[in-house]
């Protein structure tokens, strides 16, 4: 939801967009914001769900605005690591690795009878999720997008 509402902002009005998301307080704020946010869910364990649930969603919110901080740019040393080529391949597969992310654990249901260690059980999701991904990305996402270029958009 917060990722709709960001990419609504900048497809009208790019460069208020651009100026706000390019504000040195934002940038802080959303950075830090992150950072303490991030700590508290690792830190303040708690039994509530309304505390659970009220952390989760400003986290979410701080994400979306790091993802519009990752479209404005980053400069310097910050700016490099981001245009690394493992990140950007990584940021092609967000989409697919979205839309597949909750449903490998279903798939791969007979993994859990085995009861192996939780981190074990994570790591096998992951890099399932991370194959199956890359599968969609090459064979589906990519064609289509290669064939979606040759339609033109009429506004009316």
């Amino acid at each position: 939801m917060f990722g709709a509402l960001l990419a609504y902002f900048l497809h009208r009005d790019e460069a208020q967009f651009l100026r706000f998301f390019s504000d040195k307080r934002i940038r802080t704020f959303i950075s830090v914001g992150l950072i303490i946010v991030y700590a508290s869910l690792l830190i303040f364990h708690t039994e509530s769900t309304y505390v659970w649930v009220f952390f989760r969603s400003i986290f979410g919110v701080l994400c979306a605005g790091f993802i519009a901080l990752l479209v404005v740019g980053f400069k310097g040393g910050i700016g490099l690591m981001f245009e690394y080529k493992y990140l950007v391949y990584g940021g092609k597969l967000s989409y697919a690795v979205y839309l597949l992310h909750n449903f490998v654990p279903g798939m791969l249901i007979e993994i859990k009878k085995l009861e192996f260690p939780i981190f074990i059980e994570f790591m096998i999701y992951f890099i399932a999720t991370i194959l199956m991904s890359m599968l969609l990305h090459k064979f589906v996402e990519s064609p289509i997008r290669k064939w979606s270029k040759g339609f033109k958009i009429i506004n009316n």
